[in-house]
């Protein structure tokens, strides 16, 4: 079977030095065979060959080609990966179980795998959250573009701040969030349970009511990585009783402060933090 590659531009890195190439059209990879059992991953890759020294290929040509993974009942992308030669940039995965025909067979998975880059000084764009997370030596400053998560909430700009990623600009716009076991909205009218990121810090909406438990400790909430605060620390809020306090911890948990906070209703609204973890 083989799969079409879409037009791209690249730039190449060959014995430390930049080589730059062009896909001007839709091209097909080469043939990708099928595996006799279990399954296979293949890596189809973008080269541009230099047969001059210190390179020493067969020819100067630029083409497309393919590393494979043994076949076996779960084979990993990582391990294919490694069998890349130099100067080779990844482009797209094809995991084919030994019943595939055709690209639509059932089973046969296609992931675009390319890494993207940027020119100086701009945002270098990431698919998802997860990829971003896996470039850990930026320079400070450097920004990233997370495009396509799953999670929207994890989509927009961030900002390396010499030891982690952080939200650098925007606005979510309000998202809404679960409540922990026996909590709920307080009544209808009031604000239901939802959270935003806007200029890089996080902020709740919600009243909220528990059916049993409101001490110290007592969970009321879990807010998702690229949302949480950098270091436990704890807001006054307001609920049925008078004054009481929230507990936010670098977890994503919230949780009634000391004192506790009141069972009848406890007010979330207007809480907020830098967003650092």
């Amino acid at each position: 079977m083989r799969i079409d590659l879409r037009s791209f531009d690249a730039a190449l890195v060959r014995n430390g030095g930049p080589l730059f190439t062009r896909n001007e059209g839709t091209d097909q990879s080469p043939v990708l065979p099928v595996p006799s059992s279990n399954q296979i991953i293949h890596v189809v890759y973008a080269r541009q060959n230099e047969k001059d020294s210190p390179y020493g290929d067969a020819n100067n040509t630029p083409g497309f080609g393919f590393v494979s993974s043994t076949q076996s009942a779960s084979p990993q992308l990582a391990d294919v990966l490694a069998l890349l030669p130099a100067g080779a940039l990844p482009l797209v995965s094809v995991q084919v179980p030994s019943t595939a025909v055709t690209t639509s067979s059932a089973g046969v998975v296609v992931k675009d795998i390319a890494p993207f880059t940027a020119m100086n000084g701009g945002a270098v764009p990431f698919r998802t959250l997860t990829e971003m997370s896996a470039w850990t030596t930026p320079r400070l400053g450097q920004q990233a573009d997370v495009l396509a998560d799953t999670d929207v909430s994890s989509n927009g700009v961030w900002r390396w701040d010499g030891a982690k990623w952080v939200n650098a600009v925007g606005d979510t716009g309000w998202i809404t969030l679960a409540w922990a076991p026996n909590w709920s909205d307080f009544n209808p009218g009031y604000p239901a349970l939802a959270y935003r990121k806007k200029n890089g810090s996080t902020v709740l909406s919600a009243m909220g009511k528990t059916s049993a438990g409101s001490g110290v400790g007592t969970l009321i909430c879990t807010l998702p990585a690229g949302f949480r605060i950098g270091r436990q620390e704890v807001r006054a809020t307001i609920g049925s009783g008078g004054a009481c306090g929230l507990e936010i911890f670098p977890d994503g948990s919230v949780k009634a402060g000391p004192g506790g906070v009141y069972a009848t209703w406890t007010s979330l609204g207007g809480i907020s933090w830098i967003a650092e973890k």
